[in-house]
């Protein structure tokens, strides 16, 4: 029989390290994020769905969030927002971080999580991450999903593309983000697949050859296509190890 000699946690330890959990969580959704699922929680957290749940339900007693059931496809999932005593108690809580007040769409829904891996993903590669909630008053022409910094400190757009646009889309998006690029806001886009389409959308973009700058038509050359990047989601963030 082998006996256990790890020394057990007294109850101020095991408070401790709940209320780090907490802050983790906080901090997260305080950050921009607002709302987010468990699945994305243990990846945060590094925990069991069973130990995350009674994280939520703790930090649901206190309210410092809330929860919403929605169904989809006969599925349903339990989403958790922060609130305004969340935000609160958050210590870095970004000042234009709204509340939690409801979940969008499924398909809206998808796109967010899927935002919030590639962001969990690229802070554990040592990229730092700015949601695009946060970005609508910055003055850009086109609000990414996120802007992450590398740890070269090379700012980067991300978009997260969970559909393929139309041509005539995408020949509106690219001249936006061009110019946001030449204002320096940031030095490319990397569109991101989550269902491992990145060649699929990359297709899509290059089937716009000309876009109206000004009212004037441009080429677009090499030098333009250069500023953008596609990557499966699975892949990223550039040089990163997801294993």
């Amino acid at each position: 029989m082998t006996t256990n000699n790890l020394p057990r946690m007294t109850r101020a330890e095991i408070d401790a390290r709940a209320a780090a959990k907490e802050s983790l969580v906080l901090n997260f959704l305080a950050s921009g994020e607002v709302w987010t699922t468990v699945p994305i929680l243990q990846m945060l957290l590094n925990l069991s769905p069973r130990r995350v749940h009674l994280l939520m339900q703790r930090m649901e007693r206190d309210a410092l969030i809330k929860s919403v059931a929605v169904t989809d496809f006969g599925h349903t999932k339990v989403a958790f927002g922060i609130t305004p005593t969340g935000l609160a108690f958050s210590q870095n809580a970004d000042p234009n971080c709204p509340r939690f007040e409801s979940l969008p769409s499924p398909q809206f829904m998808s796109h967010h999580l899927d935002t919030q891996r590639a962001r969990l993903q690229a802070e554990r590669a040592g990229w730092t991450w700015k949601p695009g909630k946060l970005l609508y008053n910055s003055g850009m022409l086109k609000v990414p999903d996120a802007l992450a910094t590398s740890p070269a400190g090379e700012i980067v757009a991300i978009e997260i593309e969970r559909t393929i646009k139309t041509p005539l889309r995408y020949s509106q998006i690219i001249p936006s983000a061009l110019k946001d690029i030449k204002s320096n806001r940031y030095s490319r886009v990397i569109y991101i697949s989550p269902q491992g389409r990145a060649d699929a959308v990359q297709r899509a973009l290059r089937r716009v050859d000309v876009v109206k700058v000004g009212g004037e038509p441009v080429r677009l050359v090499a030098s333009h296509w250069a500023r953008f990047e596609f990557m499966n989601l699975a892949d990223f963030p550039p040089g990163g190890d997801q294993k």
